[in-house]
């Protein structure tokens, strides 16, 4: 099971065989020691499951989508524009407690979503997307429960669904709690400002060296980014 970032590719316009590089920037708010503040490409993350074996050969996404929450064929085939990184892999080989248990919590938040969308979501669009969370909702809590850490950004669900949301005795109550609710923060909190700049380093999808980092003024905040999460 890897931990993947990309940035978002929502229309996937092409030009005849060409993509046509087309990121939705995002504001974050917060600043750099520049004054500027941190506009970086929508990231997308999910967890993927590399299945092989002598009867079944697969690549498949876990992530909570417009079209719903759920596993999705995966295929290596993105434009170069949008980047790729693993934030972290695991093997059942080296550790097949945490694959499976990245299973049984990928399985559990599908439920949980299913319930809300038929619940304290009902009616709305889309079934909630984005009022019950994002791609890196559902690998954020993923990640928390496994990893112990939580590195993506944005995250999208909203606050009051602390309070609204079903009980289900799953435990995500206590998961979406610790998660940060990037829609209803107080981005005048520093330790809050710290967090967000470090979970956008996070989800960069390019080496700094890469050549295909979709923007020259991202390259240059992406670098003063790295020596500002990395200072210590």
């Amino acid at each position: 099971v890897r931990n993947e970032r990309t940035y978002a590719n929502f229309i996937s316009l092409n030009d005849g065989v060409t993509s046509v590089q087309w990121p939705v920037w995002l504001d974050s708010g917060v600043a750099l020691s520049t004054g500027e503040n941190m506009v970086a490409p929508v990231g997308h993350s999910h967890h993927a499951f590399r299945i092989s074996g002598p009867d079944v050969d697969a690549r498949v996404m876990f992530y909570l989508g417009i079209s719903g929450v759920g596993f999705w064929a995966q295929t290596d085939e993105r434009p170069a524009w949008t980047g790729s990184r693993v934030a972290y892999a695991v093997s059942s080989d080296k550790d097949k407690n945490f694959v499976l248990a990245t299973v049984k919590a990928a399985t559990a938040y599908f439920k949980r979503i299913r319930k809300e969308a038929q619940t304290v979501a009902k009616n709305k669009p889309a079934d909630g997307y984005g009022y019950l969370g994002l791609c890196n909702d559902s690998n954020a809590a993923l990640e928390l429960i496994t990893h112990k850490t939580i590195s993506a950004y944005p995250i999208a669900r909203a606050a009051e669904l602390q309070d609204k949301s079903p009980r289900l005795g799953d435990g995500f109550e206590v998961v979406f709690a610790k998660l940060p609710k990037d829609a209803d923060a107080d981005l005048t909190d520093k330790v809050y400002q710290r967090d967000v700049l470090n979970r956008i380093w996070a989800m960069s999808a390019h080496m700094i060296s890469s050549k295909t980092i979709p923007d020259k003024e991202l390259e240059a905040q992406l670098r003063i980014l790295k020596k500002e999460t990395q200072a210590k």
